[in-house]
């Protein structure tokens, strides 16, 4: 088995085992899909969180965890859990949120959304300042669909996002996420 200061690929079924054992280690519940063989994953109510596989994909250059966030409290946990997995692989720890195109121009203002999108940012990365004060952190707000930026341009080792804690249904994100990431999804509850 690989040392814990190992580098690995995305498409090495060693980054799931490390990931996997990572989160039993902390004492939570996982469950280990393949999105090709499964279809999209329901997560059952009660498991914490469910990491799905991709074992095709490679990408080159140091481990990189994106944590994709919307709302702050409701996403405190998948702060949390990408940066306990961040710091167990030695990996860089990328905090995302998107600013729909026509979110801000119809409802609050785009300078509004912006604004609320750098808070939230900022908010995530203070998080994991007390949390994981050595975790090399950086943030990224974009004007997309929240869909679009976790997709085949996303580069990453592992996407961690949030889903319905009570559903076993995933919701449009997470179900893009799983369906079009080009590495594996850890799908969080969220709170």
């Amino acid at each position: 088995m690989a040392a814990d200061t190992d580098p690995v690929l995305c498409g090495d079924a060693r980054l799931i085992e490390r990931v996997a054992l990572g989160r039993r280690r902390a004492g939570r519940s996982v469950v280990v899909a393949d999105e090709e063989a499964a279809g999209a994953p329901a997560p059952r109510p009660g498991e914490t969180v469910v990491l799905v596989t991709r074992p095709d994909a490679h990408r080159a250059g140091p481990l990189r965890v994106v944590a994709a966030v919307r709302e702050l409290p409701a996403e405190l946990p998948v702060v949390d859990e990408a940066a306990d997995v961040a710091s167990e692989l030695g990996a860089e720890l990328v905090i995302a949120h998107a600013v729909p195109l026509s979110f801000g121009e119809r409802s609050i203002g785009v300078d509004t959304a912006v604004d609320r999108g750098r808070a939230t940012l900022d908010a995530a990365r203070a998080r994991v300042a007390d949390h994981a004060p050595r975790l090399r952190v950086t943030t990224s707000l974009t004007r997309r669909w929240a869909h679009e930026l976790l997709g085949e341009g996303l580069d990453a080792d592992l996407l961690v996002v949030g889903r319905r804690r009570s559903s076993a249904q995933l919701g449009l994100v997470s179900h893009s996420a799983v369906r079009h990431a080009p590495c594996p999804v850890l799908l969080v509850p969220r709170s």
